[in-house]
């Protein structure tokens, strides 16, 4: 009978490397809920024991592969941004856009269902979600409240509504009913128009509350429920 192959030695930083992209391939392949510490040890035929001993527990190991698929991506946007502030909005989202869609569809589509998927029902992706969306929110709120001049909390809903609606034309690209230029001049319009500040603060200004006046009185009612 023929013995198990065993792990050749590796350093502890390349081992640490060797499961993150293990761990990516898992969760590109299969989906964030694939991937499991028990999962990945299979994988790289390893004990689950040595998984841990770089991965304290599922949450930090989700959250390491979500910097290992898009973190060049997401220091590629910030630079954008930090570059454009300036710059016509519009402008801004066709360059920042160009990188989100340059990466692999799969890449794509686990990224948007690790933030945006509502029947994510693990209390560990719920975490690494949290941490996803605000990574997200902190690159571009702070643009949004200097263009518009909207408060933080209403600031952040915008920009979380700029994100929804770029990954909604990524699926339309994905599909095959736009294609790629018409994607980037769609959302350049898009965000060109919500960030003008009247259009920006209507939209998300509070609705007043309906008062009644003192002296208005209710209707009377019968005992068979009409009104006199």
């Amino acid at each position: 009978m023929r013995a198990p192959d065993k792990r050749p030695y590796l350093p502890s930083d390349r081992r640490r490397e060797e499961l993150l992209a293990l761990a990516a391939e898992l969760v590109v392949a299969g989906g964030w809920s694939a991937l499991t510490m028990k999962g990945l040890a299979a994988e790289a035929r390893v004990s689950r024991q040595l998984v841990y001993q770089h991965f304290a527990d599922l949450p930090e190991l989700l959250v390491a592969v979500t910097h290992r698929l898009f973190e060049r991506a997401r220091e590629a946007t910030a630079a954008i941004v930090a570059q454009g502030e300036r710059d016509d909005a519009a402008d801004v989202a066709r360059r920042t856009y160009e990188i989100y869609l340059d990466l692999p569809r799969e890449q794509r589509r686990v990224l948007r269902a690790i933030t945006a998927e509502p029947e994510i029902d693990s209390a560990e992706l719920r975490r690494v979600r949290r941490y996803v969306r605000e990574q997200i929110l902190d690159l571009w709120t702070p643009g949004v409240r200097r263009r518009t001049g909207l408060p933080t909390a209403r600031a952040r809903a915008l920009a979380w509504s700029m994100t929804s609606a770029a990954w909604g034309l990524g699926d339309l690209v994905d599909d095959g009913e736009i294609g790629l230029p018409q994607a980037r001049e769609l959302l350049a319009r898009v965000v060109a128009l919500v960030l003008q500040p009247a259009i920006a603060r209507g939209a998300l200004a509070p609705r007043p509350a309906t008062v009644r006046s003192r002296g208005a009185r209710r209707p009377a009612r019968t005992k068979k429920g009409s009104v006199t």
